[in-house]
């Protein structure tokens, strides 16, 4: 498996979707703390004051949201060093089921054999038919290829 096609892959460019989504919240909440921050300096009349009180709000988003835009990060990464041992599979996206954690999105039930066993796995919640990057029409019902780590029991979505 080829770094490029690994860079390629809808879960690469889906976990990479997650990271903006994550650091342009992340952005917003900054410019809400700076406002606040400017706010507070002029009711409190200290520069120093107005400082805490951005860096306080900004250490507490920071809290809640760098990790979360870490995290898919770390899931890239372990993607990439996984794919080696992955199986190369031609599967049908023919079993849409909606997903109840990404409201909206839709995960495909695929069917598969690895070395002479049937396997019935979900795919990631990746499609959604409002969705510019994954859209759902585009891959109904057409064959992608996927892995199948066998170790963790995970599918991954290369592409068409």
């Amino acid at each position: 498996m080829t770094k490029e096609r690994i860079k390629n892959s809808l879960e690469y460019k889906w976990r990479l979707r997650q990271v903006r989504v994550y650091l342009i919240l992340w952005g917003v909440m900054l410019a809400f703390a700076l406002m606040g921050g400017s706010v507070s300096m002029g009711k409190l009349g200290s520069l120093r004051d107005g400082l805490f009180v951005f860096l306080v709000v900004t250490a507490i988003y920071s809290a809640v949201l760098l990790p979360l835009a870490i995290y898919p990060l770390v899931q890239i990464r372990l993607f990439a060093k996984r794919a080696e041992r992955c199986s190369v599979h031609r599967v049908m996206l023919d079993r849409p089921g909606t997903s109840y954690m990404y409201r909206g999105a839709v995960y495909y039930t695929v069917s598969f054999t690895d070395n002479g066993e049937d396997f019935l796995r979900d795919t990631k919640p990746i499609w959604s038919s409002n969705s510019v990057d994954f859209p759902l029409d585009a891959y109904n019902n057409k064959q992608v290829e996927i892995l199948y780590d066998r170790e963790w029991d995970q599918v991954f979505v290369l592409g068409k």
